[in-house]
């Protein structure tokens, strides 16, 4: 059936992971009204459910190839659920602070195995496509319970909302256990593994095509660290545009609808014309709508250039993977997935404070200005990727031919 095939309980967790962690992240600009904080305290809100991933990303990778994968992703459902029905009591900013915290731990567990399950299962001439496919259903996940979210904070305030999505969380696990039986999901059932044979896989999976990895894993992180800003003070830039609470959900929502266009688009691109082309094509879009969001005034234009602007930054997440799914071996996806997910949950963590300090130093706008900078980086750096990689091809392909 296909409520117990593994792409459905993937794409149910994923729905999920993503979905939620957008909700807690809207609810930071009413937490900060409350709390009275400022654009820096509210980043670091922020930084502290991205940034406690760097530390238990990879732990949680390794216990899901001990324990399973299923387990580990029930584990993190728990984890933020408990999180978010705990919020309407975090009235004291360190409240706040260890509760954001403690569901950065639960959403930590999905990505690097979801990634590596959809790429281990890929052919390579799909690999991107398959990738977009998969990381639409996160998106589908940040434009419906975000946007229930937004409905239920202009009828009955923040704090009984976070009630109501905790315990949707809760209902979501029991809901998985029909979805996925132990002998359905078998599929994620891993051999447990020493940490040396842990660490001779690392090793191993980065002897390959070691410099064009490197470089993949620094685009990764240069990605995460300018789309953290446009998740964290969009809900800001929105409400002080408008005035009005509802434009936080509308302004997220036509972000991440097109972010689920712009994934499945730039996926199929990057099988079709190479993964190169499309993260250019990406990342120009990027730079000219990160400046006119900037200049937006107007309700209905920051709603459209929000749509537009999630085309092309949250479109290079397929496009990434596929450049670090080429840049290894097969056996090695989850470790691989598992190492880069590490690096960009550092770069989350450092990103909503500095764009923080940047709100309180300057703007709103300035923030998504001084983003620019760092999305020029990102070319330069795939410059050198396409570089590494061609050079790699042509030593293999001579190699092959002696």
């Amino acid at each position: 059936m296909f409520l117990h095939s593994p792409i459905f309980i993937i794409s149910f967790f994923h729905v999920l992971n993503d979905g939620f962690r957008i909700a807690i992240i809207a609810l930071i600009p009413y937490l900060a009204k409350t709390l009275n904080l400022t654009y820096t305290q509210a980043g670091f809100l922020g930084s502290c459910l991205v940034g406690i991933q760097a530390l238990t990303t990879l732990p949680a990778s390794m216990v899901a190839r001990k324990k399973g994968d299923l387990i580990v992703l029930r584990a993190g459902l728990i984890c933020y659920s408990i999180a978010i029905l705990a919020l309407r009591t975090s009235l004291w900013y360190p409240i706040a602070i260890i509760i954001y915290s403690l569901a950065g731990v639960g959403f930590s567990a999905f990505h690097p195995i979801g990634s590596a399950f959809v790429a281990k299962s890929s052919p390579r001439n799909q690999l991107g496509k398959n990738l977009g496919l998969m990381t639409s259903a996160g998106d589908l996940g940040k434009i419906v319970i975000p946007a229930l979210a937004t409905f239920l904070l202009t009828k009955i305030g923040w704090q009984p909302t976070t009630c109501i999505l905790g315990g949707l969380g809760i209902l979501a696990l029991f809901t998985s256990y029909g979805a996925g039986s132990k002998k359905k999901a078998s599929f994620i059932e891993t051999k447990v593994e020493s940490m040396r044979d842990f660490i001779r896989k690392v090793n191993l999976a980065l002897i390959k095509r070691k410099a064009a990895f490197v470089y993949a894993v620094i685009l990764s992180a240069l990605d995460c660290f300018t789309q953290e800003p446009i998740n964290i003070f969009l809900p800001f830039l929105a409400l002080s545009i408008t005035g009005k609470q509802e434009a936080i959900g509308i302004a997220l929502s036509a972000y991440f609808a097109g972010s689920l266009l712009g994934k499945n688009l730039l996926g199929i691109l990057a099988d079709k014309r190479g993964s190169f082309s499309s993260l250019l094509t990406a990342e120009i879009g990027m730079i000219i709508f990160s400046f006119l969001i900037g200049f937006s005034k107007i309700s209905l234009i920051l709603y459209i250039i929000s749509f537009l602007l999630g085309i092309f930054s949250k479109g290079t997440s397929p496009v990434i993977k596929t450049m670090l799914g080429e840049s290894v071996s097969s056996t090695s996806y989850n470790i691989i997935f598992g190492l880069s997910e590490t690096t960009d949950a550092i770069a989350d963590a450092f990103s909503p404070v500095f764009f923080g300090l940047i709100a309180d130093l300057a703007s709103l706008r300035t923030v998504f200005l001084v983003n620019i900078f760092f999305i020029m980086l990102m070319i330069l750096f795939g410059f050198s990727y396409r570089k590494k990689s061609l050079t790699m091809i042509e030593k293999l392909t001579h190699a092959r031919s002696n």
